[in-house]
């Protein structure tokens, strides 16, 4: 028997161990050493907890604060694979710009501006608060 199916067989009789619970299934474990660990109490939201509790109870998944860690680590690294790209941003802008060109304006009245003058009444009087003065 080659060395190959010597490890082939190998593994399968750990993954057979494995499901009837006779084994625990190994785990590499590979530390980040950029930084010490440091103990932090802090306060999450109950939904967030328990979706990364979720995504931790999946075979040979990391625990749910090595999951919370990197998704921190990937938001101040500047992660984007979350946020739109700068093209995509500028089509929305200019969607937008061109939603409001479009609209119709409202139109000035029939006469167009106004006289900085108040109205003007009858027999060349002019309206000025309650007082009507002639000229």
């Amino acid at each position: 028997m080659s060395k190959f199916s010597e490890e082939l067989l190998e593994s399968v009789k750990q993954m057979a161990a494995i499901e009837r619970g006779e084994m625990e299934p190994a785990r590499e474990i590979v530390y980040d050493r950029r930084s010490k660990k440091v103990r932090v109490n802090i306060y999450l939201d109950r939904d967030i907890v328990e979706h990364f509790k979720k995504q931790a109870s999946a075979p040979s998944a990391d625990a749910y604060q090595t999951q919370i860690n990197r998704a921190l680590r990937a938001a101040v690294e500047g992660s984007t694979a979350d946020q739109p790209d700068i093209d995509t941003i500028a089509d929305l802008i200019a969607q937008k710009v061109a939603a409001r060109l479009s609209k119709p304006r409202a139109r000035k009245g029939a006469k167009g501006k106004r006289s900085h003058k108040s109205p003007k009444t009858s027999a060349g009087q002019r309206n000025v608060g309650r007082r009507n003065i002639r000229r």
